[in-house]
């Protein structure tokens, strides 16, 4: 019995003790994962192309000029150079004497860069004028500085046979005495004439008239507009042999007994056709020379001579082209021109 109990109370101890170092026993943790490894950095990008000048014209070939920056302009605005034609017109450094404007293709000075209207050009039924003749204010004498334009006019006349009658008629503003201004315009148109002749035009194919303020091309008071008023028109009247019944004049000038005439029989019929009409580039230089040459070349009244049975009707029928000129524009000069609108328009009339 005793055994048997002492056997269950060892037992019991044993029991005790191994609760006991099972509860001292440290307990072992789960080791911690480590962490995943970062992924392998990118490679570095390929470097950039070689650009010298940094305006993005890469220099493998493409930048014709590694040293200059490309201006984007043309002709060429992707070749890595400064452009040496900025308007595109063709032309380029020293020749483009205007290299941010285009040229006008005009046959007038195409090769300058500059985009420009010809001082003269014939349009349809009259020798156009893009300037103005000046006059001395208040006077029929011409300002030296329409010398050239003079000469222009002249050289596109006598380069187109075809234009074989023109009527040169002067215009003024409103202002001062209506017969001293009519009187006015006639001299200046007259002046304009004698100057052609002097260049060479033949006097039997131009006649002059004076048309005073009629015949306002701006109805307006402004300074603007009475500049505008003086001037000259030049109107082809009988073209390759046919009259064109281009519009002379006014009706306001009619109705003051300014009716212009016809054609005249001494002008020129059916002359030979010439090329067409070409503006005339402003180098009177030369052309400015030759006045000295115009007159013994106009001692080409050999020519003239040649035609008797013309020359004398010219001298005929000059009365009569005369007549209308001066019986429109005389009655009023008779008096009141020359008494007082000689001094109170001319001082305004420029």
């Amino acid at each position: 019995m005793r055994t048997t109990r002492w056997l269950g109370m060892a037992f019991t101890v044993s029991l005790l003790a191994a609760s006991a170092g099972c509860a001292r026993e440290p307990q072992v943790q789960p080791a911690t994962p480590a962490p995943p490894a970062p992924p392998p950095a990118p490679p570095a990008p390929p470097p950039p192309p070689p650009d010298a000048d940094a305006d993005g014209v890469i220099d493998d070939g493409t930048d014709k000029c590694v040293a200059e920056k490309e201006d984007n302009l043309p002709p060429d605005a992707k070749d890595g150079c400064k452009s040496t034609d900025p308007d595109g017109d063709g032309l380029v450094a020293d020749a483009d004497k205007c290299p941010n404007e285009g040229e006008v293709k005009n046959n007038y000075k195409d090769d300058d860069g500059c985009p420009d209207a010809p001082r003269v050009v014939v349009d349809r039924n009259e020798v156009k004028l893009n300037e103005k003749v000046a006059f001395v204010a208040g006077k029929a004498d011409l300002d030296p500085a329409s010398q050239e334009l003079l000469a222009n006019i002249a050289q596109v006349i006598k380069e187109n046979p075809q234009i074989e009658f023109v009527e040169v008629a002067a215009y003024s503003e409103k202002v001062g005495n209506d017969a001293a201004t009519v009187t006015l315009t006639k001299k200046r148109a007259d002046a304009v004439v004698k100057a052609l002749i002097s260049l060479g035009v033949e006097k039997n194919r131009m006649r002059s008239a004076g048309y005073g303020a009629h015949c306002a091309f701006d109805a307006g008071e402004t300074e603007e507009a009475k500049e505008k008023n003086r001037r000259v028109e030049i109107k082809i009247m009988r073209f390759e042999g046919k009259d064109t019944g281009v519009e002379l004049a006014c009706a306001a000038a009619v109705t003051k007994g300014l009716k212009p005439a016809g054609v005249p029989a001494t002008a020129p019929k059916g002359a030979a056709k010439g090329s067409d009409p070409k503006p005339v580039d402003a180098k009177p230089a030369a052309a400015a020379t030759k006045p000295a040459d115009a007159k013994p070349v106009d001692a080409k009244p050999a020519a003239a001579a040649t035609k008797p049975a013309e020359a004398k009707p010219a001298d005929a029928a000059k009365p009569a082209e005369a007549k209308p000129a001066a019986a429109a524009t005389k009655p009023a000069d008779a008096k009141p021109a020359e008494a007082k609108p000689a001094e109170t328009k001319p001082a305004s009339v420029k």
